[in-house]
């Protein structure tokens, strides 16, 4: 269903900071974000788009805030 990928880490106040996430990164932040939330529910199946959509949400507002995208 989902597979793993690197998730989402707290900024350091470093000059990478002020850098913006590449839309394949993002890509990678929902979807390990996804899987950790399937994976919480139990693994449910046929759900997916219900985590992704979920996921997808969380990790933007998250962006956002932190000024990424």
């Amino acid at each position: 269903m989902f597979e793993r990928s690197k998730g989402l880490k707290k900024s350091s106040k470093s000059k990478k900071s002020k850098e913006k996430f590449s839309p394949e990164q993002i890509f990678d932040f929902i979807q390990d974000r996804a899987y950790r939330l399937w994976d919480q529910a139990g693994r449910p199946q046929g759900r997916d788009w219900e985590f992704w959509f979920k996921a997808e949400k969380e990790v933007k507002n998250r962006l956002k805030k932190l000024g990424k995208i």
